[in-house]
């Protein structure tokens, strides 16, 4: 049994201590849940054991023996492997390519791709993950490419596998089925699951035990069989007031939007709804049902084949994203990261560049 082990971690920034004095140990053949409120430690703590931030005081441990990390690769050659919440995976390369990647087999000085295929195969079928080793990432969901960067990151055999938040984009169906991995692992592998996440919900279906940060310090780790959700967030938060929708905070009869007979042919057929002001109208589905595809059609950025939009009792004709911003709309991509952010530009631009109109002199 191997163990992950932190002691009296302490992480100190100009004007703010991000961890004090946190011991806690992580044993294998469990799945630990790391949680807290933003600005917890959490994720420092995370990036302290993948060697992405260095410590101001303190020691990591590993089966009872010191380590020290000057990078993340260092951390990764000791064995700790990190899947972020931001996907690493290269777009324009196929599954076997990523998982392999820097490591292709060679025949002479050519790769061989026929062994290639097969090693990644091999990988993605001991992993029970059912995704064709020649398909390229930039046609895969964002729930089979958290399944990649998984089985790419167990091909190594790590002793630590670190999850920073890897449901916050998937849905329901999409996150049995990681659960489904990550139980099959924590039966199979001698590996020490660390698992970070916002949704309390997910913990009595995957976790084992919880660790609980706030305000840079460690309160405490609880087995989730001992844990009542009112424990975790009293540990989470302290003393809470639960809050209800305002009673002045009322559905209006007034239609603000209404779809008629939307279709896009092999994405959605014939969806029609009505939205009423001060209402939240949520939209589920399946893998595949074509939920992201509808809003995405609605703001103008895919056509549709046929079907209707009005806004405000008003026709919009042939949407697109520049006519229907004017017209009040926003959309929050499923990939932020590819669709949503100019990478090359700063938080600054990237705050403002849809709002260029409104600030330029």
């Amino acid at each position: 049994m191997s163990v992950l082990e932190s002691r009296k971690i302490t992480k100190i920034y100009p004007g703010t201590v991000a961890l004090k004095e946190v011991s806690v140990s992580f044993e294998s053949g469990k799945i630990h849940a790391l949680v807290g409120k933003n600005g917890s430690g959490k994720s420092t703590l995370l990036k302290i054991f993948s060697g992405d931030v260095a410590p101001t005081m303190g020691e990591i441990l590993i089966d009872g023996v010191p380590v020290n990390f000057n990078d993340p690769r260092d951390a990764f050659t000791k064995g700790i492997a990190t899947v972020y919440q931001e996907l690493s995976l290269v777009q324009g390369m196929s599954v076997a390519e990523n998982i392999l990647m820097c490591r292709l087999p060679m025949k002479g000085k050519l790769i061989d791709w026929k062994k290639t295929y097969a090693m990644a195969e091999e990988l993605l079928k001991e992993m029970h993950v059912d995704i064709s080793t020649r398909e390229m990432v930039y046609n895969l969901s964002m729930w089979k490419c958290q399944m990649i960067e998984i089985v790419k990151a167990m091909s190594f055999n790590p002793k630590v596998l670190q999850l920073d938040e890897p449901t916050s984009a998937l849905a329901q169906n999409e996150i049995q089925v990681l659960f489904k991995m990550l139980r099959e692992l924590k039966k199979k592998k001698d590996v020490i699951i660390i698992y970070v996440t916002h949704r309390l919900q997910e913990l009595w279906q995957i976790a084992d035990t919880c660790t609980v940060l706030r305000d840079g310090k460690l309160i405490g780790t609880k087995s989730i069989e001992d844990a009542a959700p009112k424990d975790i967030i009293y540990m989470m938060f302290g003393d809470t007031e639960i809050h209800s929708r305002p009673a002045d905070l009322k559905v209006r009869d007034e239609i603000v939007l209404e779809v008629k007979g939307l279709t896009r042919k092999n994405c959605f057929e014939n969806v029609s709804f009505k939205l009423k002001k001060g209402e939240v109208l949520g939209i589920a589905g399946m893998l595949g049902a074509g939920r992201t595809e509808l809003l995405k059609s609605i703001f103008g950025a895919d056509p549709f084949d046929s079907g209707e939009i009005i806004y405000n009792g008003k026709h919009i004709d042939s949407p697109n994203p520049v006519k229907m911003k004017k017209a009040g709309f926003a959309l929050t991509p499923e990939d932020r990261k590819l669709d949503g952010l100019v990478q090359i530009m700063s938080i600054k631009n990237n705050l403002c560049v849809a709002s260029l109109e409104k600030i330029a002199p």
